[in-house]
């Protein structure tokens, strides 16, 4: 989280004006003393070396340990922001799927929208991506246990090629606090809040938050946070009920929400929150579920006794919630699922696919009205050290009749979460 005044863009203009000065002299004997950025000499930048980026490599199939985390004993702060999703998700991270939308708005006389509500519900449509959470925190603080202060850093890509966010990642890493009254551990954390003064000075407003909700279930932080009660929030809050497990749950995962916000004022020097002044803003917000990816052993595991699985959880387009039902097969690599509508205006549909290392992937979608097009699709990824969990988006289009008084959306795009619910070997005995 960070504020940035008038006086970056006085200190950029200095820099240009000097530049032509600077270019006569450029001092290549002392860059070895220069550090370009955080504690990276400028020399060990180049095409060839990667200075901080060059500490991070694609893991191999399976679970990074959930209290290893990047850069968490280091002194380069660059060191726990990797490019995880270009690169691959590095060592320590939580990974998974987001639903966001990009907004931008001005304003001439409004009250600053820093001080106004940041609901979530709009008109605008949701698009899916790839997350993920880079946590920094004291090692007690582990997936299950501990609470505490430390930061998150996020970041986002789209998974369609038309849409970018407008912002890709947090900024900088944000101070947040894990853990709470309910449960502990590092899928439940809140963003550390600013407090802020009276009047505000033109200039830019750089805002960045994520939190992740509480699994318990006697905590309505999830419902508060989705605008209800529904199957999504009872699979976040683990209030399905398990025969065997009780009430069941998952440490290994998050869920919540995220935003990055830039905010310029231009109305005179000062800005009085509830005088109004002249403003705009751009901003990038949504959902996430990110969690560890289940180890290839343990799914191996599982191929080899022939078990079967059947998850059972819902799904959340940022709006209204829906049931959802996956039966996996991991013998034959295969599941299937069913997705019912989530209220006015939405659909059903039934999907089909098969297992790539953790990850699912459909490559069957049927709608139960109208006829979904090649660009549909599912994708998700068993989180947890046994597989308790498959958490991923969904992105549906129909081919509909045209009929102007329809009021089904062409795309209807949805974060998924299900748990496991029941299990067995289907070995002959």
């Amino acid at each position: 989280m960070k504020t940035r005044q008038t006086i970056i863009a006085a200190a950029v203009a200095a820099l240009l004006i000097s530049s032509t000065a600077f270019a006569k002299e450029l001092h290549e004997d002392k860059w070895n003393h220069v550090k370009s950025y955080g504690n990276v000499l400028l020399t060990d930048d180049s095409v060839d070396n990667w200075g901080p980026w060059s500490d991070f490599v694609e893991p191999a199939a399976g679970a990074p340990s959930p209290v290893q985390m990047p850069g968490s004993g280091g002194s380069d702060p660059y060191k726990k922001t990797p490019d995880v999703l270009t690169q691959g998700c590095a060592t320590g991270d939580w990974c998974g799927y987001a639903i966001f939308r990009d907004k931008s708005k001005e304003s001439g006389g409004d009250y600053p929208s820093v001080y106004a509500s940041k609901g979530m519900k709009s008109k605008t449509p949701m698009n899916a991506g790839l997350f993920s959470l880079s946590f920094v925190a004291d090692p007690s603080i582990t997936a299950g246990s501990g609470q505490g202060e430390g930061t998150v850093f996020w970041r986002l890509t789209s998974l369609d090629t038309l849409v970018a966010p407008n912002f890709t990642d947090s900024g900088t890493p944000i101070p947040v606090y894990f853990g709470g009254r309910r449960d502990d551990g590092l899928h439940h954390f809140r963003t550390v809040e600013p407090e802020y003064e009276a009047f505000m000075l033109s200039g830019i407003t750089d805002t960045s938050s994520a939190s992740g909700f509480s699994h318990s279930k006697f905590s309505q932080e999830a419902e508060w946070g989705l605008g209800g009660r529904g199957p999504f929030e009872m699979a976040i809050s683990a209030r399905y009920y398990d025969a065997d497990k009780g009430w069941t749950k998952n440490d290994e995962v998050a869920v919540g929400k995220f935003m990055h916000e830039v905010e310029t004022y231009t109305s005179g020097e000062k800005v009085r929150y509830y005088e109004g002044g002249s403003y705009s803003s751009t901003s990038t917000n949504g959902y996430f579920i990110v969690g560890i990816a289940t180890p290839q052993s343990y799914l191996d595991s599982q191929r080899a006794g022939d078990v079967t699985a059947v998850y059972r959880g819902g799904s959340f387009n940022a709006t209204r919630q829906g049931c959802v039902e996956i039966e996996v097969k991991f013998r034959q690599g295969t599941w299937q699922g069913s997705w019912s509508p989530m209220g006015k205006g939405t659909f059903g549909f039934d999907a089909s696919g098969t297992i790539s290392g953790s990850k699912i992937q459909s490559d069957s979608i049927t709608s139960r009205q109208g006829v979904a097009t090649a660009s549909s699709y599912v994708q998700g990824t068993f989180l947890g050290q046994t597989a308790g969990t498959i958490g991923g988006v969904s992105s549906v289009t129909l081919t509909t009749n045209n009929d102007a008084r329809s009021l089904m959306p062409a795309t209807q795009t949805a974060l998924f979460l299900v748990n496991k619910s029941v299990s067995y070997n289907n070995t002959p005995k």
